[in-house]
């Protein structure tokens, strides 16, 4: 704060403002692990005359007669035209989350249906998301980045030519580079080169206090700074030592539980099998509880839990009848060659589900719309994942119904 306390005119309170919540957002990010550290947001909520008022108010020296006219003429013309009662400003710099693509459009449904849960936004064709958060990017499974842009243009020559003028504490940065469309004319070491020397910063490659992405995109490119990257927790229950053919892979049982969660804190598997999901949700920190009635599976879950050092709740039990409730169910139900009574026992299984949790996901061998529907569900999504057998699954996303 000793900046704004020298500062001697409207414009350079301003300024030692912005470079105080610039310094407070990198300490966030420099040091996420702090215990009781608030979040910070660059977000005003108010009229957006009154919003003008503080910000005037905040530099504490009345402005000089010109910058007093400007300010008229500004209010003027924003009271010209009706506004919302209120008015949030969004960040100087938007949030962008990258996702993984896939040949295979039914696997990125999924991927888009994950990225828009954890971020606030639904990637384009070439996996990019303008988001509101890039908070819980740590844990998915196919969202693999989160961003703050820092410049965007059509041409590469012209976002080389708006580096030149940031005005941005950029210091100790490197550069690295990610092409989503077509060939870039140029290698990537090459490109990154021409970025770092068109930015009036210190670079560091080494000990990185900044880690930039150059992002060449098929109509645009842009520059941003990275804040967060998924962890690929989920990477260690590929070993996981009990599993069946059936089971599923770790990477989409994590997407499934992020499909929930946030906001679930809780959830269960009433048809949990070797624990594919129970182990990306105690990954996670949700408290999980599973069941299944076959005691060879719910011990299978319960030692495949045990060897990861996960709380093994898991009982035998018939998911018809099972009594434990939870903010969210995900469930692989049975269906093929599981059970030969599928088709029989799933309107009780879906009915019971509907009285334990208001949130649901149900992973199917065929679209089950209908009978989600018969159970009391509403708001019902459905994703198709395609493997490269041939053999599809069907996601169903719901929620119950309120009578």
């Amino acid at each position: 704060m000793h900046d704004f306390d020298a500062a001697c005119t409207p414009q350079a309170k301003r300024l030692a403002i912005d470079r105080t919540t610039h310094a407070f957002h990198y300490s966030l990010y420099a040091q996420p692990d702090l215990p009781t550290r608030p979040a910070g947001v660059n977000l005003i909520e108010g009229k957006l005359t009154d919003v003008v008022q503080f910000l005037d108010e905040l530099s504490g020296i009345e402005n000089p007669p010109a910058i007093q006219q400007t300010d008229a003429e500004r209010r003027a013309h924003f009271t010209a035209f009706p506004h919302p009662a209120s008015c949030l400003l969004p960040p100087a710099f938007p949030l962008v989350a990258i996702c993984v693509r896939t040949r295979i459009n039914e696997i990125n449904d999924l991927i888009a249906a994950e990225c828009e849960q954890l971020t606030g936004g639904r990637p384009d064709a070439e996996g990019v998301a303008m988001c509101r958060t890039v908070e819980h990017i740590h844990r998915a499974a196919y969202v693999r980045t989160g961003l703050r842009r820092i410049a965007q243009a059509p041409t590469f020559a012209d976002l080389l030519d708006g580096l030149h003028q940031t005005a941005l504490d950029l210091d100790d940065f490197r550069v690295d580079t990610l092409y989503l469309s077509g060939r870039f004319p140029m290698a990537r070491q090459e490109a990154a080169v021409l970025v770092a020397d068109a930015l009036p910063y210190r670079a560091n490659v080494a000990a990185p206090r900044h880690r930039l992405l150059l992002v060449a995109q098929r109509r645009t490119f842009w520059l941003g700074e990275i804040l967060a990257e998924a962890s690929q927790s989920y990477a260690p229950h590929l070993g996981k030592p009990h599993h069946v053919s059936s089971s599923l892979e770790a990477r989409i049982a994590r997407a499934l539980v992020n499909l929930v969660a946030p906001p679930a804190r809780t959830l269960i598997d009433p048809c949990c099998g070797a624990g594919s999901i129970l182990l990306e949700a105690a990954a996670l920190g949700l408290t999980a509880y599973g069941a299944d009635r076959n005691p060879k599976m719910a011990h299978m879950a319960q030692r495949n839990l045990l060897y990861f050092a996960y709380p093994p709740r898991v009982v035998c039990a018939d998911a018809r009848v099972w009594a434990q409730t939870a903010d969210a169910l995900v469930t692989d139900v049975p269906y093929g060659r599981q059970l030969e009574s599928a088709e029989e026992d799933l309107p009780a299984i879906l009915a019971n589900g509907a009285r334990l949790a208001p949130l649901a996901v149900y992973v199917a061998g065929s679209d089950i719309t209908s009978q989600l529907a018969a159970a009391g569900y509403g708001d019902i999504e459905v994703l198709r994942l395609v493997k490269p057998n041939g053999f599809t699954r069907y996601v169903h996303r719901a929620r119950v119904t309120e009578t």
